[in-house]
């Protein structure tokens, strides 16, 4: 508690932040705050890739702040500069500057927009994906709903099957499963909270 009152400087890392390429398109008529930076590759090497990186819930782009420096400049790091990616971070819709689209918010429909900044607004032909939870799920439908630009993906927190029938679990799959189960029971309040119905909920003890 004693960082947060006299050791963290809000205004040196507000300032860090501001310096930060910062962008916003409308999309759909609604606004969409992302960041652009691109690959620091030599002259002669090709144009990077582009990657999106997509940022979980509750979070925001800030998080994915750690990888870009690294994707874009990996001849810092003591990396091949021709490695280098053009990276574009976007704040979801809905969080911070990114407006709510004006039909049902979905994963789908956040690919959707995620889809058209990368393409419609910054020109790109092909791509490739990266997220965790929520931008996660929104990274695999990426890959889902657009294969033919979307060159690859990479997610944390990925989905698994809803059924498992076809396919019967081995033990140590099955181990994974009844954890996860034990991990809902115990560990996933928050979750129960900010589900449907979440806020009628009342304690019982």
């Amino acid at each position: 508690m004693s960082y947060w009152v006299d050791g963290f400087d809000w205004r040196a890392r507000e300032a860090e932040l501001n310096a930060l390429p910062h962008y916003q398109a409308q999309i759909g008529g609604r606004r969409m705050h992302f960041l652009r930076v691109p690959g620091a590759r030599p002259a002669d090497a090709p144009a990077p890739l582009p990657l999106i990186l997509s940022h979980g819930w509750p979070s925001s782009f800030v998080e994915m702040l750690p990888l870009v420096d690294r994707l874009t400049n990996p001849a810092k790091y003591g990396n091949d500069p021709a490695d280098a990616f053009d990276v574009v971070v976007p704040m979801l819709p809905g969080f911070l500057h990114s407006e709510l689209p004006k039909g049902p918010l979905t994963r789908a429909s956040m690919a959707q927009t995620l889809h058209l900044l990368m393409t419609d607004v910054l020109g790109y032909q092909r791509y490739g994906a990266f997220g965790g939870d929520v931008g996660g799920v929104v990274t695999g439908w990426l890959g889902a709903l657009r294969p033919e630009q979307v060159v690859g993906i990479h997610m944390i927190h990925p989905p698994i099957p809803a059924s498992f029938d076809s396919h019967p679990t081995s033990p140590a799959e099955q181990a994974y499963l009844d954890a996860e189960a034990a991990y809902d029971q115990t560990d996933g309040g928050y979750s129960a909270i900010m589900g449907p119905g979440g806020h009628h909920r009342r304690s019982v003890e």
